[in-house]
């Protein structure tokens, strides 16, 4: 089992991608003065990783949090180290693409 978990957002000309690592589902974590709880509702389900990989060619914009998944994105050249952040030690990316 690849233990991602995602949901795809479509609007318009817009596709978000919002993936997760399964075993951070219902937790939440404190970032300033913000609560981030990573929930089946916005992440969705776990999917098998040949999917995940084609919605993440499709997604225009992706939002990530999770050891798994950001390693994943920085391994499709999609987010460089730089510019992940961390949420109680836990990477959390963004990505865009223009």
């Amino acid at each position: 089992m690849y233990d991602l978990c995602c949901k795809q957002f479509i609007h318009k000309k817009h596709n978000l991608l919002a993936i997760a690592d399964a075993d951070l589902v219902n937790k939440s974590f404190k970032y300033n003065d913000t609560t981030i709880t990573i929930t089946r509702e916005f992440y969705g389900d776990v999917v098998e990783k040949e999917v995940l990989l084609k919605k993440i060619k499709q997604a225009t914009i992706i939002n990530a949090i999770g050891r798994k998944s950001v390693s994943l994105l920085e391994k499709n050249n999609l987010v460089l180290k730089e510019n992940i952040i961390y949420i109680e030690g836990i990477p959390h990316a963004q990505v865009v693409k223009i």
